[in-house]
């Protein structure tokens, strides 16, 4: 909690995601160690009216797991929108559990009494907890902040059309974000409506933010074979409200 610096994108793995948990005698801070290693071979370029920024995370350790995530962020120059696209490789000759959040934030403002979020019909919403079922049918809009609100997270399980859309007609804005649905099938909603920690986060994800120790016994931890690569992509547009 003291390390959390929050953002438009925070990136939660690439081993854990979730609280902090102990998994086979080893320790994982809360939402994995990903924050927290310096990026490598990080270059910035303009070209052909994009903005292109490239760098490389590798989470290792000395006789175990060597998982590298090469990523490239697009932003046009006369747009109005952020591209995420990574390739994670598993560099090791052994299987290796894996999770991974996109954890995309929107506050104040854009998120208000007056914003409404519109996620396809075809979906499976499942409540995090006891709390966050008294929110059912009303996870599409959003109180006003509340003091000492508690969170309340919802799974949204899509069938085929992965997007989400924050509208906001009293700004006239939209924020569309799209992903790559196979290997990220569950978008995390969390609504914080506390005062002073007021935000929604929209979170592409491959689990269910357990922790490694729990998604393992709950049968849910995901997995990237020897060698392996899997790609990732999430997509944030702003626009005018039509």
């Amino acid at each position: 909690m003291n390390t959390f610096p929050g953002g438009l994108l925070y990136t939660c793995g690439l081993r854990s995601a979730g609280p902090a948990n102990r998994d086979n005698g080893e320790w994982h801070p809360l939402h994995g160690r990903y924050h927290s290693l310096a990026a490598e071979q990080v270059c910035a370029e303009i070209a052909e009216d994009e903005i292109i920024v490239r760098g490389v995370v590798r989470e290792t350790a000395l006789f175990g797991h060597v998982l590298e995530n090469r990523r490239l962020i697009r932003i046009p120059v006369f747009g109005s929108s952020v591209t995420i696209e990574d390739e994670m490789t598993n560099l090791t000759p052994a299987d290796e559990e894996f999770m991974k959040i996109y954890h995309c934030n929107f506050g104040y403002p854009l998120l208000s009494e007056k914003a409404k979020l519109i996620l396809p019909e075809e979906r499976e919403t499942v409540p995090r907890t006891e709390f966050a079922k008294t929110g059912l049918g009303r996870e599409c809009i959003f109180d006003r902040p509340v003091p000492s609100e508690e969170e309340r997270v919802f799974f949204q399980k899509m069938k085929e059309d992965f997007r989400a859309e924050l509208v906001n007609p009293e700004l006239g804005i939209c924020m569309t974000m799209t992903w790559s649905g196979d290997p990220l099938p569950i978008l995390s909603q969390w609504c914080s409506m506390a005062a002073g920690d007021y935000v929604l986060g929209l979170e592409p994800t491959n689990c269910y933010i357990m922790g490694r120790h729990d998604e393992r016994g709950n049968g849910t931890l995901p997995v990237i074979k020897a060698f392996e690569t899997v790609k990732h992509t999430v997509k944030i547009e702003f626009a005018e409200e039509q």
